[in-house]
This record gives structure tokens, C-alpha cells and sequence, in this order.
């Protein structure tokens, strides 16, 4: 089993090194062509990309071995819509697949595949993977997971850049199972999407010290960087939560009642999220202070007085 698993690191790294010696299509300055081949206009933004290409990868049956090959990319957008990938292939080979994963060996969160036929021969052109929407979280690493089947001397190019063009992600390869990086290497790529999650919400104002059973107002506001409509969870402490308030226009402040009813110091605080589902951070909290209601010996001797109004009188009270 060692041995297996040492044999097939030996020769993807042989491979790696092939990639970077022997199989460079072009030079160094090779500008990558901007063909409206496959290009389509959706109402989405370019969110990552990579568009240095000084050679190329196979992704097919080559000398009996055939890869996955793999890109690592960091969204900055909160919806993923589509990928362009600069390929090309050499005969009829089966379908590109393309998938997106949260972590290499996970399962797919999308999956699109596209027959040769819409993939040029020879020379690297831009190709749109239009997949269905989905959501991600700006900031984390995704995978875009590139495979087809074998299938003998019939094989994609992949666009490849050196010298780690892209300092977001990573290249890699491997057999599904096993996966080894090179951060020399970057796929030729762009990813678009939209949307952008709202803003930190503003910290809650209101009242600090109150009583039990005693209804309080609380308000904070924010904005959303793409204008959309906001929903607000409040987190009123010990594990309380509003649920999804909404939806109110972007900037609009927002006020939210709340009793307590047990002692305690709670922190509230609250979040946004927009219609898309992009949910902000969790504003800065406020302490609240709920002491146990303390009982009024003097409100209990005049409700004992109203019932008994002639002791009133006895005691010459007014």
C-alpha cells in the first residue's frame, strides 16, 4: 500500500515538473485572447481571476495516468454564478467537468460538464461554465475541481500561469484521493458572482439596567453595499435569539421590544442579513443589567390599607 501511494506521489510530481519544463504553449508574455466565444451577459460582476498564462496542463489519458486537477480561489462575493476557464483541446475527448467544493475531498456544492464541441482546438480560448447559483462565504477558500475520463491521446489544455500569479489560491493535482500542491502554478480563470454581505450593524441602544417582566425598546441600524432589503436577528442573551425580522430597506433604523424574565446580566446584540441570504457580522454588544424585582413593603401596607379603610381613618391618614 506504501508503495502505491509513494509511486503515485513520484509520478505526480514528475508530472508537475513536466508541466512546468516541457508542455509550455507560448512564452512568458503570452497574452491570453479575449474571445466572446461562450460569453454570455448576466447581470453578475468578475469577483477573482487569473489571466496570466505562460503554458498549459493536459487533463486527460496521458502515458496511462489521468488527474484531477484542482484550483483553490477565496470569493469575495457572497453568490457564485459562473466560471471561465482558458482551454482548449486536442481530438474528441469526453466531457469537461467542472465542480466547486468546499474542501478537496467534500462533496460537490455544484457540478457543470461541457461537450468538447464547445471547447476550441489547439489554441487556449475563454470558456463559461454557467452552473446553478450558489452561496459561499467571502473570505474562505473554495475549490474548482477540473476532470474528464480517459481516454487515449484525446485531451484538454488547461491555461496555467507561473510564478504564483494568483496569491489567493493554489494549484493542485491529483487522483481524487491523494492531492499535492504546486504554489508555482495558477489555472487561467474568472469567477463571477454578486452580491455582498451588509455591514457591521451599529451597536444597540436602550436601556441598561431594567426589571423583570418589564418590556424595553432597543434600535440599531446598518447599511447594505448593494442597496438590498435587510432581515435583523437579535441575540437577547443566554441563548434568546428574535429569529429573522424584515425585510427593511437598507439605512432604515429598526426598533425591537423585549421583556426578560429571569435576573441576569444579558448582552444583546444584533446582525443583518439581505435578501440573498448574505448575512453581516454580529454588531459590538450591550451589557443589560435585570436585577429580581425587590418587594415594596410600603406598596404592600397601602394595597392592605385600601382594603381596610378604616384603619385609614384610625391612623389619620390622608
Amino acid at each position: 500500500m506504501k508503495k502505491n501511494i509513494c509511486r503515485k506521489v513520484l509520478v505526480v510530481w514528475i508530472i508537475l515538473l513536466f508541466v512546468g519544463a516541457n508542455i509550455v504553449i507560448g512564452n512568458e508574455n503570452n497574452k491570453l485572447k479575449n474571445t466572446k466565444k461562450n460569453i454570455s451577459t448576466l447581470d453578475d460582476e468578475l469577483d477573482q481571476q487569473q489571466t496570466y498564462c505562460s503554458g498549459a496542463t493536459e487533463l486527460g489519458y496521458s502515458d496511462g495516468y489521468n488527474f484531477a486537477l484542482a484550483q483553490s480561489f477565496t470569493p469575495q462575493k457572497t453568490i457564485l454564478t459562473r466560471i471561465f476557464l482558458y482551454i482548449s483541446r486536442v481530438g474528441q475527448p469526453y466531457p469537461f467537468e467542472l465542480a466547486i467544493r468546499k474542501e478537496l475531498n467534500e462533496e460537490n456544492l455544484t457540478t457543470v460538464s461541457i461537450n468538447y464541441n464547445y471547447i476550441p482546438i489547439d489554441d487556449e480560448e475563454w470558456v463559461e461554465f454557467n452552473f446553478n447559483d450558489i452561496s459561499v462565504v467571502p473570505g474562505e477558500t473554495y475549490f474548482m475541481i477540473m476532470s474528464t475520463q480517459s481516454k487515449f491521446m484525446t485531451i484538454y489544455g488547461v491555461g496555467l500561469g507561473n510564478n504564483n500569479p494568483y496569491p489567493n489560491g493554489t494549484f493542485w493535482i491529483g487522483d481524487w484521493q491523494d492531492w499535492n500542491d504546486d504554489v508555482n502554478f495558477d489555472c487561467c480563470f474568472k469567477t463571477y458572482g454578486y452580491g455582498k454581505p451588509p455591514n457591521k450593524p451599529v451597536k444597540p441602544s436602550g436601556s441598561t439596567n431594567g426589571k423583570v417582566n418589564f418590556e424595553y425598546i432597543y434600535i440599531s441600524s446598518t447599511t447594505d453595499p448593494d442597496g438590498d432589503q435587510l432581515y435583523y436577528n437579535w441575540s437577547w442573551g443566554h441563548g434568546i435569539y428574535s429569529g429573522w425580522i424584515g425585510p427593511v430597506n437598507s439605512g432604515v433604523i429598526i426598533e425591537t421590544n423585549h421583556t426578560w424574565n429571569k435576573k441576569g446580566i444579558y448582552k444583546i446584540k444584533v446582525k443583518a442579513k439581505d435578501v440573498n441570504g448574505a448575512e453581516s457580522e454580529w454588531s459590538d454588544s450591550l451589557s443589560v443589567i435585570i436585577p429580581r424585582n425587590r418587594v415594596s413593603y410600603g406598596s404592600l401596607f397601602m394595597r392592605f390599607l385600601k382594603q381596610f379603610p378604616i384603619l385609614k381613618r384610625f391612623l389619620f391618614l390622608p
